[in-house]
């Protein structure tokens, strides 16, 4: 899934939280559930690897177009008229979205973080919940991560009043 939509949906899951803790750990559950989904990304073009080795230019691209995008979404979140709390839980329910996918395929990080006992075991964990469609589907992928971004965009600004 393309860290935008793991941002929006990780941070309605943070301001229906309590606390910025739970925030953050709801964030990176909502994670793993939307991966699920059918969705599509850059390793739609390497289907049925679920492994980038090399990522081409394509694939820098697409992922340096979709985290700006995402860091977009995270500002206007915080322009949001929300209480301090809300904004801190959106925030950190937000970054919690997107931690798994940083951490596990970041090329700086991955050669480390792979390879550390329980970190290892973590990107195992969330390999397997990964659905990434074919590219024929590329279509559905897209439209599986509108509709449950949109869902959660709502919910935010509904709870919000805006």
């Amino acid at each position: 899934m393309l860290a935008t939509a793991h941002v929006i949906i990780g941070a309605a899951a943070g301001l229906a939280m309590p606390n910025t803790p739970l925030a953050f750990v709801v964030g990176i559950v909502t994670h793993h559930l939307m991966d699920i989904v059918p969705h599509w990304d850059p390793g739609s073009f390497y289907y049925p690897k679920k492994e980038i080795r090399d990522p081409s230019v394509r694939d820098i691209t697409i992922a340096v177009v979709d985290l700006s995008v995402a860091v977009w979404v995270v500002v206007q979140l915080m322009t949001l008229p929300a209480l301090p709390y809300e904004a801190r839980n959106m925030l950190w329910g937000a970054v919690g979205g997107i931690v798994p996918d940083l951490w596990h395929h970041s090329p700086l990080l991955q050669r480390f973080t792979r390879h550390w006992s329980w970190s290892g075991t973590w990107y195992r964990f969330h390999d397997t919940f990964h659905t990434t469609i074919s590219p024929q589907y590329w279509w559905f992928g897209v439209l599986t991560q509108i509709v449950f971004a949109g869902v959660a965009w709502w919910s935010i600004t509904g709870t919000l009043r805006i």
